[in-house]
């Protein structure tokens, strides 16, 4: 298949160097048909003569737009600059424009180390699917702000020269018009009655228009009759004759005097002008509006062709637009060349431009001397604003779509009293992390984040109750909405006379619970579950099998903070847990609503994910010093270095073992294992093999508790390693020689009392005593068994302790495997303090070594594991 482009986000073109024709083609006819005709160049490149190839540099200057989860703002887009298109539909980043945090960066859901941007839904970089990034050229992102803001000159014109001069300056000042972009602020100068959410909303919106238009290497947008799919849809194709689409759209001189022209010009209606249709036209329905109205429309339409247009279908327009005077072309010129900064420039210089130049000649010479098209002769004056003309399409485009979202959202909060607490949610709010809850492959879902605020007084928490509902699709039972609201009054506390916040849909009967008066929400447990999907078969049109199963919440725990819980949906089947809660571990915080990423199409009988990634909004107790705070909380403080415990799925609670969830244990924190060593700044639970099932943070994470405590210590007996063959490969030397690759599948701890505790996959007997195995450089030996009879690929290593004679496991050491990347570990060994050592070999091919032994005074209660296919990432449980 080979190499596929991306294309510019805003104008389809390419975002790398194009190819030019060593040889111009032959001088032009006197006929402008001709001038490419009888070529002696390359066809598949542009023509020197009619582009320069110095001015095609523009398009390896790339911005790009990408979402940043882990911003502390809720503000969650970025832009960058300086950015290098490397092939393969990726972006390396600047580091100079990243985001940064006060902690480490944490891209997308896996760490790396060059960052590199995946651009739209089909991008794969280390063959992870993330959520798509979407390139631009700095070009195209000033005129969309331009577009955006309304302003044609505020953003071209460079303010260090006479607006004359830069009319008569060459093209080497063409340059000095660039704006300078910070990569911050979507709108050049924000509106001053606008509110904070709109501000919020800039390049979020633009994001989830994006995300919404996404067709793979471009946007579903109209990018010209010239630009086509099909010519462009693997790799771009530098075509002779379209070198229009790869023309600067900056600035262009000189253009005064080629208007000045135009003074003693004729103008005609190309197509009506020379004939008389009165006594043919038997009815027109233009002809009952006042003339005012018609000046009205065809100043409101989109694009200059639009007017001629409306004059051949209207012979009363024609007559209308032949008798139409200067001031009316001036005004047409004004509304439909917002993208000719040069002209509108010239026509605010010099007013009195009117009485001396033909204002419809002027029109229609514009017109015809910037539309887009195909073999643009040699020398055309004006093939940069054609181009930019055409970008100028697309950017209205996207304009209105982001300011309809605008108005969609700021429509929904009308009904919102605006109060002194409101304002301070939206300016101090913040939701550090939002976690991925849902996979749905085929949706590719990520659409718009959003907040939603659920009190609009702080009294409401404490003064009255809080009623909750909670939504599910009617077809999957996945999670598809929340709303919190407060009664208003003793006399109508029906559902109907309170105001709802929701986030999400509200789809069918909502289960419901209360939050009593003088209670609040401290936290969520979102009970994440694995179905298949039943719209979608193993395999489609004889293509490659596509994930057929679905993952999202179908269950929702709302924590409260004086041990409340109310339950929704299924909590109590047995699903992964993840869990929300602000902790107290630096500024105590108060949960104040959610934010969450809906999917690109609303719930159907075929959508059936909502939830994408879900967040808590929160405010510092510090903003609310002057009112009634609850601080004593059920929810721990845990050891800093384990804060990422909050952003793991857990297979469950283990409050079973422990005494209380493993997530809100004050009294245990975990050292991570990463290649040489065991370290508690890690990130915990990582799986960094490319053939992920799903994403990061859906992967469950397993605690294999063998001692929960030293009197639990006493009772452990043995404990057991589960390993099988998870692939096999050849080797060329000795030639077609197979060789098996294992890897640690499951954990098994037994005790005196027959109490079991199990991780991952055990396997049932008869078990068959194997012969030694040796550990590499050292004289240990391993016994090991293997499941006989059908199954001969499963084994399974032990430990034998006397728990009972105060023996108990006080070592872990991790082997990390050569050259060969197909198994997370070579050797996984579990030392005791009586010095005997029990474990697994996988790899003779040896590369790290590192142990982890607990300080004195400090336990070893167990291990955290990440399974895949095979485990994948370990970390040890101290206290």
């Amino acid at each position: 298949m080979g190499e596929w482009d991306v294309y510019c986000a805003i104008c389809g073109g390419p975002l790398r160097a194009v190819r030019f024709a060593s040889r111009q083609a032959s001088p032009p006819s006197s006929s402008p048909k001709s001038t490419y005709a009888n070529r002696d160049f390359d066809d598949n490149a542009y023509d020197p003569s009619v582009v320069r190839e110095k001015e095609t540099e523009w398009l390896g200057d790339i911005m790009v737009l990408a979402f940043y989860y882990d911003a502390p703002r809720l503000k969650r887009t970025y832009l960058t600059h300086g950015n290098e298109y490397l092939g393969y539909q990726e972006v390396e980043a600047d580091e100079g424009s990243l985001p940064r945090r006060d902690d480490a960066l944490r891209w997308y859901d896996h760490p790396c180390e060059i960052c590199t941007f995946s651009c739209y839904r089909n991008g794969a970089t280390h063959g992870i699917e993330q959520d798509p990034a979407y390139p631009f050229h700095r070009q195209c992102f000033k005129l969309l702000r331009r577009c955006w803001g309304g302003h044609p000159l505020r953003d071209d014109l460079h303010h260090s020269h006479p607006e004359s001069e830069l009319l008569e300056s060459s093209e080497a000042k063409d340059e000095a018009s660039d704006l300078e972009t910070d990569g911050e602020d979507f709108v050049s100068e924000p509106d001053e009655d606008s509110r904070p959410e709109k501000h919020l909303a800039d390049t979020d919106v633009l994001y989830e228009v994006m995300r919404e238009l996404d067709e793979g290497t471009h946007l579903k947008v109209d990018y010209g009759d010239i630009w086509t799919t099909l010519s462009h849809h693997q790799i771009w194709e530098s075509r002779a004759g379209e070198e229009v689409l790869v023309a600067h759209p900056g600035m262009v001189g000189g253009l005064l005097d080629r208007i000045r022209t135009l003074s003693n010009g004729k103008s005609t209606l190309v197509g009506l002008s020379g004939h008389d249709l009165t006594g043919r036209v038997k009815r027109d329905p233009f002809e009952d509006l006042p003339v005012e109205l018609l000046a009205e429309i065809s100043w409101h339409l989109s694009d200059m062709d639009d007017i001629v247009n409306l004059g051949k279908a209207s012979w009363y327009v024609t007559l209308f637009l032949r008798g139409a005077s200067n001031v009316f072309w001036a005004e047409a010129l004004r509304v439909h060349t917002l993208w000719f900064s040069e002209l509108q420039a010239c026509l605010k210089m010099y007013p009195n431009v009117f009485e001396v130049i033909d204002m419809k000649a002027l029109y229609l010479w514009v017109n015809s001397g910037t539309r887009p098209t195909r073999n643009l002769p040699r020398g055309h004056g004006l093939i940069r604003v054609a181009n930019r003309r055409r970008i100028w399409k697309v950017c209205e485009d996207l304009v209105g779509r982001c300011k309809r979202k605008i108005r969609d959202r700021e429509l929904e909060q009308v009904e919102e009293e605006q109060t002194t607490f409101r304002e301070l949610l939206r300016e101090k709010s913040c939701c550090n992390y939002m976690s991925i809850v849902s996979h749905d492959e085929q949706t590719k879902m990520h659409g718009g984040v959003r907040p939603r605020w659920w009190i609009r007084d702080w009294e409401e928490t404490y003064e009255k109750q809080q009623f909750v509902e909670v939504f599910f699709h009617p077809l999957s039972g996945f999670l598809a909405g929340i709303s919190v609201s407060s009664q208003e009054s003793e006399e109508k506390p029906s559902i109907t006379e309170r105001v709802r916040r929701t986030m999400g849909y509200r789809l069918g009967d909502p289960e419901t619970g209360v939050i009593p008066i003088g209670d609040w929400v401290c936290g969520i447990i979102l009970h994440i579950a694995t179905a298949r999907n039943p719209l979608r078969s193993d395999s489609r049109c004889g293509r490659s099998p596509e994930p057929n199963f679905l993952i999202s919440p179908k269950g929702l725990t709302i924590l409260c903070q004086r041990g409340t819980q109310l339950h929704f949906g299924e909590t109590s089947q047995g699903h992964p847990q993840k869990v929300l809660i602000p902790r107290p571990n630096h500024n105590s915080a108060q949960i104040v609503g959610i934010m969450g990423q809906l999917t690109v199409r609303p719930p159907d009988e075929e959508n059936l994910v909502v939830f994408s990634r879900i967040g808590l909004l929160k405010v510092d107790d510090s903003y609310l010093s002057d009112r009634q705070v609850v601080t004593e909380t059920w929810v721990n403080y845990v050891w800093d270095d384990d804060y990422s415990r909050d952003n793991l799925l857990w297979k469950r609670d283990y409050a079973d073992v422990l005494g209380e969830p493993i997530w809100n244990h004050p009294g245990i924190k975990f050292q991570a294992y990463d290649d040489d060593c065991f370290d508690s700044s890690h990130d915990l639970g990582i799986v960094r093999t490319a053939d992920k099932p799903t994403r990061q943070d859906l992967i469950p994470q397993e605690a294999f508790i063998w001692a929960k405590d030293r009197q639990d210590a006493k009772q452990l007996c043995r404990v057991s390693i589960y390993t099988k063959v998870v692939d096999v490969y050849t080797t060329d030397f000795p030639k077609d020689n197979v060789t098996n690759v294992y890897g640690i599948i499951g954990f098994e701890a037994v005790y005196l009392s027959g109490e079991r505790r199990t991780a991952g996959k055990t396997f049932d007997g008869p078990w068959v005593k194997q012969p030694v195995k040796r550990r590499p450089g050292h004289g240990r030996d391993v016994v090991f068994w293997s499941v006989s009879g059908e199954r001969p690929q499963f084994f399974r290593s032990d430990l034998d302790i006397d728990g009972e004679g105060g023996e108990f496991i006080n070592s872990i050491t991790c082997m990390s495997p050569g050259d060969r990347k197909d198994c997370f570990l070579a050797v996984l060994e579990l030392g005791t303090n009586e010095g005997r050592v029990g474990g697994c070999i996988l790899s003779e091919e040896v590369n790290t070594e590192a142990s982890f032994v607990p300080e004195r005074g400090r336990f070893l209660h167990g291990i955290l594991l990440t399974f895949t296919d095979q485990l994948r990432a370990i970390a040890a449980i101290t206290n």
